[in-house]
């Protein structure tokens, strides 16, 4: 009966032990939260300047067999990086392996032809903030978005691909 007195009395943790525990795992928890947050943004980013990249380079191939650009589409819908829209001649796509349905801050890619320049605009995208918007424009242009062929608009954020 001894033997089994003195096992109840020194089995488990103490209160104290487990609030050190506890603290513990909450301050390894606050230290590595910011930091997995931050991968996740840098990883939607890198995405992003690969979809424009991508849509660059298709645009170029694009104008290289046909003498034109891409016309202007409805956000979302493929200009003809993929299929011949428009049974344009000397088509010779497709120049992307798939348009994307949505961009990695929601909202979709909007092929633009304007005048005197092309490029994608990200329209609608609600999880794309002023500070991401910051982060592509210093990888893909002067990191002003104000100025440059990457700036902020009213309604979303615009990345010119040529200009003529």
């Amino acid at each position: 009966m001894v033997g089994i007195k003195k096992l109840k009395e020194t089995s488990g943790f103490t209160l104290v032990e487990l609030l050190v525990v506890i603290a513990i795992i909450g301050i390894l928890a606050a230290a590595i939260t910011p930091n997995a947050f931050k991968a996740v943004e840098k990883a939607k980013v890198s995405r992003t300047e690969s979809d424009l990249k991508a849509f660059k380079s298709a645009a170029l191939n694009y104008y290289t067999d046909t003498g034109e650009w891409p016309a202007d589409e409805i956000p979302g819908n493929d200009p003809g990086f993929m299929t011949n829209v428009g049974d344009v001649d000397g088509w010779d796509g497709p120049y992307l392996e798939r348009w994307p349905d949505t961009t990695p801050f929601g909202g979709q890619y909007d092929w633009d032809k304007w005048s005197d320049r092309a490029g994608i605009t990200i329209a609608r995208a609600p999880n794309l903030t002023e500070k991401l918007m910051l982060l592509i424009d210093k990888d893909m242009d002067d990191g002003n978005l104000s100025t440059g062929n990457v700036v902020k608009l009213d309604y979303g954020f615009q990345v010119i691909l040529q200009r003529w």
